[in-house]
């Protein structure tokens, strides 16, 4: 439920920063891959501006579940899940701005092959924090862990995607600039 929850909040963000793919794409079409690094530079600007809107959310609590009905049972699961992935929100936004720059510069594998890969370790996290995994000494952590795979993953995905990029600015091509 609280995955929904965050996903409906997440919609307007995640769907106004995609107008980066849009002004980078233009600008790519141009000839103008200066213009289009800066769009991806001010979508990274505004994804972490737009990220701390959710922060607040990490400290509501049980409120929100309460005020909507949720299952008494289900109500502490739901107000830690949401605080650790409010808390969390920034890698999303990001790494959403980090995909649609390289889909507006015509390349959308780089960016298909990162989230593979992201997902595959959030699998792999998933099972690792909920569970616990002992031989490195991580403890079963249920719900909270779920989250904090998402998180770490969806991290590691946007680090890649910036690692990819200055390799490519680097090499001379189009890449936006960093913070």
């Amino acid at each position: 439920f609280c995955g929904t929850l965050l996903w409906s909040g997440y919609a307007f963000f995640m769907g106004t920063l995609e107008i980066v793919q849009t002004f980078v794409a233009q600008h790519t079409g141009a000839g103008q891959p200066d213009r289009a690094a800066r769009y991806g530079t001010a979508g990274l600007h505004a994804a972490l501006v737009c990220s701390l809107l959710f922060v607040p959310l990490a400290f509501l609590g049980d409120a929100p579940f309460v005020w909507l009905g949720i299952a008494a049972d289900m109500v502490p699961a739901a107000s830690t899940y949401l605080m650790v992935r409010a808390i969390g929100t920034a890698p999303v936004f990001l790494s959403r701005v980090q995909e649609g720059y390289f889909r507006g510069v015509g390349d959308t594998v780089t960016p298909m092959v990162v989230a593979v890969i992201a997902n595959v370790l959030n699998v792999v996290l998933d099972a690792a924090f909920v569970l616990g995994y002992p031989p490195l000494h991580i403890p079963a952590s249920g719900v909270a862990g779920l989250a904090w795979a998402t998180v770490i993953a969806t991290a590691v995905q946007w680090i890649v995607l910036g690692l990819i990029s200055e390799v490519r600015k680097r090499r001379g091509q189009p890449a936006p600039l960093h913070f």
